[in-house]
């Protein structure tokens, strides 16, 4: 399966040599959890967590980007954000070849014990925003809670100081894109679209999958056809 070329991603697939396990031992100050491995091809799936899913940040928010970036590293956001919109795609799961992952995140050969890719996906098992279900198999958040508090010491003052406000614009700028997302799909409606075309027209004006399908289902349902 080459995901590059459009094949069907969810075939099954025979398992392969198992490509990569990781080393005991960690200098981190987090919570070392069960190592990671991981065959020729990975499956993704969705965590689902009632609470963090209603009260976090989506991996692609302004949020992630400055509170939790400190905290994981560029890499392991980088993951959380690929496969966030790989599940949007395909909500039931998705079969990807390592090897693709690694390379189209700039994460190099994905064999071996020391590979980046292993190393990024024992990043986001420590720190719980994913978790390794059985092998080859990792389910990701789709939601990242807000950050403890001892998180928050972390990192360099100013940036802790603004957390506050930050924090709460983001669920302003959310709440603003979901009332222009439900505006733009009410006059397509109006003009006489339908349900898929109006949820491909907002995707096309780059709103969020799941903010173009919440907004067209407030007005279809609301128009009781």
């Amino acid at each position: 399966m080459d995901l590059a070329l459009g094949s069907n991603p969810m075939q099954n697939k025979s398992t392969g040599t198992e490509l990569a396990t990781t080393q005991t031992g960690s200098s981190s100050p987090y919570r070392r959890n069960a190592q990671v491995s991981f065959q020729a091809d990975l499956r993704l799936v969705s965590w689902a967590d009632p609470l963090i899913d209603q009260i976090g940040y989506d991996p692609r928010s302004n949020y992630v980007e400055h509170f939790w970036l400190p905290v994981l590293g560029p890499s392991s956001i980088w993951l959380l954000r690929r496969a966030g919109f790989l599940l949007e795609m395909y909500p039931g799961g998705i079969e990807i070849p390592a090897t693709f992952l690694a390379s189209s995140l700039g994460l190099g050969d994905a064999k071996g014990t020391n590979s980046l890719l292993l190393k990024t996906l024992q990043r986001c098992v420590d720190f719980e925003v994913a978790r390794q279900t059985n092998e080859g198999t990792f389910a990701f958040r789709r939601k990242l809670a807000p950050l403890t508090v001892r998180q928050l010491s972390r990192l360099p003052k100013a940036l802790a100081d603004s957390h506050p406000t930050l924090s709460h614009s983001g669920t302003e700028e959310l709440d603003k894109e979901r009332k222009r997302a439900y505006q733009l799909a009410r006059t397509l409606f109006d003009l006489g679209e339908g349900r898929s075309e109006i949820e491909l027209q907002l995707c096309k004006w780059n709103f969020d999958p799941n903010i173009a399908a919440h907004a067209v289902s407030l007005i279809i349902g609301s128009s009781g056809s």
